[in-house]
């Protein structure tokens, strides 16, 4: 096997196991610093769409969606989650911050799984919809939503993460 790698048998081995590779990872080296893919900027885009995804979630099984509807809206739902997750795990393995901080869009996406957790419990019939508790966490998700699609170049978010929570319970 050595000779066979190192071209015993006309060094085609050796250049499309050694050196074919390397060609290969300086060209992607070489594309991706040329066209870096940003995911610090992707962040609040996927999160916002995530809030926007909960929102139109409740809106519907409020106003009395069927099933299958529903069921739809859960999978978007959870595509778009599993989406804000990997483009939070990006954000965090990138060299210097662009875009939302990743620390913001971990808190951001823990609560977003927070009023995710209501309402599967509202789905599963657990629990029972309060209508001041359903339009605190609409309007608060509208406004979460709203303020990542506006996030400053320097990653700012204008609302406190926590800001999206619902209550424990019916006041």
């Amino acid at each position: 096997y050595p000779v066979e790698l190192l071209g015993g048998q006309g060094g085609e081995p050796f250049f499309s196991r050694a050196v074919g590779p390397l060609i290969g990872g300086a060209i992607v080296v070489a594309g991706a610093s040329v066209f870096p893919r940003r995911a610090g900027p992707r962040l609040a885009a996927a999160l916002a769409r995530l809030a926007d995804d909960l929102r139109d979630l409740l809106t519907r099984l409020t106003a009395g969606a069927d099933q299958a509807e529903l069921r739809t809206d859960v999978i978007d739902f959870r595509l778009h989650r599993a989406e804000a997750e990997a483009t939070l795990d990006e954000a965090w393995a990138e060299p210097g911050r662009h875009g939302l901080d990743p620390r913001i869009g971990q808190k951001v996406l823990q609560e977003l799984n927070i009023v995710g957790l209501y309402v599967a419990d509202l789905l599963d019939g657990l629990s029972q919809p309060h209508p001041v508790l359903v339009e605190a966490t609409m309007a608060g998700l509208s406004d979460v939503a709203g303020q990542l699609r506006t996030v400053s170049p320097t990653g700012e978010l204008t609302a406190p993460a926590n800001s999206i929570s619902p209550p424990p319970g019916p006041p």
